[in-house]
């Protein structure tokens, strides 16, 4: 039996132990790599300074700036993680654009501009009447058009 114990006692020998994970320069560039990774996040999305916390509204008339605001800030809250957030990054320009011109028919354009640390900024620009068109003979059945030819809103919609 005395020859396998020298057989085996060589082979430990030269054995290295295992260096332990914690010791180990990957592991930390990793651990640093992750942190640095949650701390933009929490800055891209969470972050106070960051945050939408006014809509400010202009060059609308005939429109009510609460159901534009109201409009606006449905497509401003968003979630991630299931967590509420108004990051003025995630905030898209062009979907709260096309969600006000559709749901009223009297904005012609809107410019949106971001004003950052403060807010949003809405400039809508309102149709101008350019001529009346009326199909049938009686008068409530009038309707404003507009330079570009769109039927926007009835003629007599204030009687």
């Amino acid at each position: 039996m005395k020859h396998r114990h020298a057989h085996i006692k060589s082979k430990i020998r030269h054995l290295r132990p295992k260096r332990s994970i914690f010791t180990r320069l990957v592991f930390w560039v990793f651990i640093l790599l992750l942190l640095l990774a949650g701390g933009a996040f929490y800055l891209f999305f969470f972050f106070p300074r960051f945050q939408v916390k006014t809509i400010t509204i202009s060059g609308n008339e005939k429109t009510s700036s609460q159901s534009i605001e109201a409009l606006a800030w449905q497509d401003i809250n968003k979630k991630v993680l299931g967590i509420g957030h108004r990051s003025i990054f995630t905030v898209n320009a062009t979907e709260i654009k096309n969600n006000i011109l559709t749901a009223f028919s009297i904005a012609e354009d809107i410019k949106v501009q971001k004003q950052w640390l403060q807010g949003i900024h809405l400039e809508i620009i309102e149709r101008k009447p350019f001529a009346v068109f009326c199909p049938n003979t009686r008068n409530q059945d009038c309707f404003f058009i507009d330079k570009n030819g769109v039927i926007y809103e009835s003629a007599y919609a204030d009687k």
